[in-house]
């Protein structure tokens, strides 16, 4: 079988309107060593058709057709179907510098190792900002540095802002990908740098994220919130088990967890919806007992301020005060985006 230096993984679902932008940046690649495994998850509009029109084009994009299996097991399909010597993840509604793949081939012919991360752009719907760059200075980096950065936020959690050792991932694919809809981005991330010996890090920009939803807040329940504490539990004790001393990555993610839980909070108060049901829930998030594992004088002294005041509303069960904060914040929120759309900023 012909040896392939980069795999390109693009999951497509229902995505008509993008993707052939996305795969437009594929084809034009100033690399040519490549293929793209592009797998379209059971889609109901023309995307499936879409794919078909540029692999007929281009014999280096491979098309495959399922039925809805959702990202994270399209993501695992897609390793198993490459052959590429590194992986790369790109989401259908986002695209990619022309030279991605030869910027990232130069930084390998000089350091050689398992995972390359990149910067990446935020595109809104008329402005491309630069997300902060990756707070590691050095070109390569320990995993210990890595797992670090990563949860404190150093926007490292992206999948599609890596270059990843197919090797690598085949070794602990069914550790790494399991049916979840939460939270997949720092599962495998997580992964990738545990078992990782050497992690470079390529500060140029060369992903465009996109921002499709303008509206803050997404649809958010008690049972998403139960859905994403699960996801987050099942990091926690892969960081538990795992060979290596992380005590402090550890320590770092447990109040990572609380502040976003927190913050899911806030999302579930700021859906449409009479008082006394949203008082319900937060009764019932209460009783939560993944809320209780986490809720702990330590974690406490981890999260943001304004969390912090909010979490003390709800420990004290000062519910209507919590959901009126949380509501004019959201209003205040909305007020200030949409200045920032009508001047051209988003």
């Amino acid at each position: 079988m012909e040896k392939i230096k980069y795999s390109i993984l693009i999951p497509v679902y229902n995505i008509e309107s993008y993707l052939p932008e996305c795969l437009d940046s594929v084809v034009g690649q100033t690399y040519p060593d490549f293929e793209a495994i592009v797998i379209d998850d059971g889609s109901t509009d023309q995307s499936g058709a879409i794919c078909d029109v540029y692999a007929g084009k281009d014999k280096r994009i491979k098309v495959y057709h399922q039925k809805n299996k959702g990202l994270m097991m399209t993501r695992k399909e897609g390793i198993l179907k490459a052959r590429g010597e590194y992986c790369l993840f790109l989401d259908s509604d986002d695209y990619c510098d022309a030279h991605l793949l030869e910027k990232i081939d130069g930084f390998l012919k000089q350091n050689q190792c398992d995972v390359v991360v990149f910067n990446k752009y935020i595109r809104y719907t008329k402005k491309v900002k630069k997300c902060p760059r990756i707070d590691i200075p050095q070109k390569i980096c320990s995993r210990e540095t890595a797992i670090t950065k990563l949860f404190e936020g150093s926007h490292l959690f992206s999948i599609f802002i890596k270059a990843v050792k197919r090797e690598l991932i085949l070794k602990n694919l069914e550790e790494i990908y399991i049916p979840i809809n939460y939270c997949e981005d720092v599962l495998q991330t997580f992964h990738f740098f545990m078992k990782a010996e050497k992690i470079g890090i390529l500060n140029e920009y060369l992903y465009y994220y996109r921002i499709r939803k303008t509206s803050l807040i997404h649809t958010m329940s008690v049972s998403k919130i139960r859905e994403i504490l699960d996801a987050e539990r099942h990091i926690l004790n892969c960081m538990q088990t795992c060979s290596m001393n992380l005590e402090a990555q550890i320590r770092a993610y447990r109040g990572y967890v609380l502040n976003n839980f927190m913050e899911n909070v806030f999302k579930l108060n700021s859906e449409p919806g009479a008082y006394k049901v949203h008082i319900k829930y937060l009764q019932e998030i209460l009783l939560l007992e993944e809320f209780q594992k986490i809720n702990t004088e330590t974690n406490r002294k981890k999260i943001k301020g304004y969390n912090f005041v909010r979490l003390y509303l709800l420990m004290a069960r000062q519910f209507s005060l919590l959901m009126t904060i949380d509501k004019g914040l959201y209003f205040i929120k909305c007020i200030l985006q949409r200045i920032r759309k009508e001047k051209g900023f988003i």
